[in-house]
């Protein structure tokens, strides 16, 4: 599944995405999430998330982007394509 997020800041309750390779916590942001049974890809486009992986913790920042796979995490600035231009149904 895919999904996009804005999620307004709230200190007082966390939001997390948890998916079969890992969880996403919600630090006030904007982040497009993919995930199937090979991987989950986490993009942010504004604000942070925390991404917890096999005992392992990423900060991602805005334009961040990590692939979580079954005993590998890659994170990476910039992509070459922005993996949320689909929500605004653009190429």
């Amino acid at each position: 599944g895919r999904a996009f997020f804005s999620v307004a800041k709230d200190l007082g309750n966390k939001f997390v995405v948890h998916t079969v390779h890992g969880n996403v916590e919600v630090l006030g942001t904007e982040f497009n999430i993919s995930t199937n049974h090979i991987e989950t890809t986490v993009f942010v486009r504004s604000g942070k998330v925390r991404v917890s992986h096999e005992g392992n913790e990423y900060i991602l920042n805005p334009n961040d982007y990590i692939v979580l796979q079954n005993g590998s995490a890659v994170k990476t600035e910039q992509p070459l394509v922005q993996p949320d231009i689909w929500k605004n149904s653009t190429l």
